[in-house]
């Protein structure tokens, strides 16, 4: 959707605070350089022009490829690994219920679908469209680039950042953290999960488990879910400590930070959900068998307690072994 309220803070990518947008029909016009943006049913497009940013994510140069093999129209509740990372997300940034919050890289929009009652104002961005229908109907949703955020300074209270870092080269994370901090007001709140290429002390037990993964999905001939999502990872940053060194440079305090070592997680997603998911009998069904099991488990029957209860054994890794450094971290910073 398109609110009032999103349509003060949007401005040109381009020219940023100088950029107020005017409507003019279906387009918003920048006053200061005349550039035209769209405006499409349940978002605004205020991707930069094409040519201006080095390069695009492959989400977006093979968007129609990512459309056909991804289940992202419909979105159930958050279970499994997104659960975990849903309750993190809660627990550490701590929604008050009137604030205005960015949901920076959003995907498909569940996160912010899911915590949209929590906000004053919610807005989804992504480079994609690959919007939920939900999302389209009930979240404030922007196409846009984390490079040049098209909003007004300090448009924020407080900003997460789920899954999107490991995508960026370094050079994008700095572009990145620099437009965060833009558009957050002082003292706010910025929640980023991502991973960086430190192994965990653990590390060979989690490899076990995916060794075991491997050879059941191929002895029942399942493909691998995660292939085609993580295909353009680039995992820039090597350790924690540099990626510290990197947000303080950007204006960024750590306030928290807790490791996901995902013992538990890693035997639930690659052992038994190999174990127990249908085998393909069609090549491309995989969105179809997902889509199946997100309506079943939304109707809150045994599948539904079930996958809670997975939910939270994966949530142990983090309880058991969140103080143990590793390549996936939850991270809270404040703008200073």
């Amino acid at each position: 959707m398109v609110s009032p309220e999103l349509l003060e803070i949007v401005r040109c990518p381009l020219c940023r605070d100088e950029g107020r947008l005017q409507p003019e029909g279906d387009v918003l016009r920048c006053l200061r350089c005349g550039t035209a943006y769209a405006r499409r049913p349940g978002y605004l497009d205020l991707l930069p022009p094409a040519g201006i940013l080095p390069h695009t994510s492959r989400y977006v140069a093979e968007e129609e490829e990512m459309a056909a093999s991804f289940d992202y129209r419909r979105v159930g509740p958050p279970l499994l690994a997104a659960g975990v990372r849903q309750r993190m997300l809660r627990r550490m940034l701590r929604f008050q219920g009137s604030e205005r919050i960015l949901d920076c890289g959003c995907g498909n929009g569940k996160f912010a679908l899911w915590n949209r009652a929590s906000a004053g104002l919610m807005v989804g961005l992504d480079p994609a469209t690959l919007f939920a229908d939900a999302a389209l109907e009930e979240v404030d949703l922007v196409r846009g680039d984390a490079r040049r955020l098209p909003f007004a300074s300090g448009s924020f209270d407080k900003a997460f950042s789920i899954d999107v870092l490991e995508h960026l080269t370094r050079p994008d994370i700095e572009a990145m953290l620099d437009e965060l901090r833009r558009v957050l007001r002082p003292g706010g709140r910025l929640f980023i999960y991502s991973n960086t290429r430190e192994p965990s002390s653990l590390q060979p037990i989690i490899s076990l488990w995916r060794l075991l993964g491997r050879l059941l999905r191929r002895w029942r001939k399942i493909p691998d879910p995660d292939a085609l999502r993580k295909a353009d990872h680039v995992k820039a940053i090597a350790t924690f400590a540099e990626l510290r060194v990197l947000v303080e440079e950007a204006g960024f305090r750590p306030l928290q930070v807790r490791f996901w070592n995902s013992v538990v997680t890693s035997f639930v997603d690659h052992v038994l959900l190999s174990f127990l998911a249908p085998r393909r009998s069609a090549p491309g069904r995989e969105g179809e068998v997902r889509a199946r099991w997100r309506e079943r488990a939304g109707r809150r029957g045994f599948l539904y307690r079930a996958a809670q209860v997975l939910t939270w054994l994966m949530e142990l890794d983090i309880l058991l072994f969140g103080r143990l450094r590793a390549g996936s971290y939850f991270l809270l910073l404040e703008r200073v």
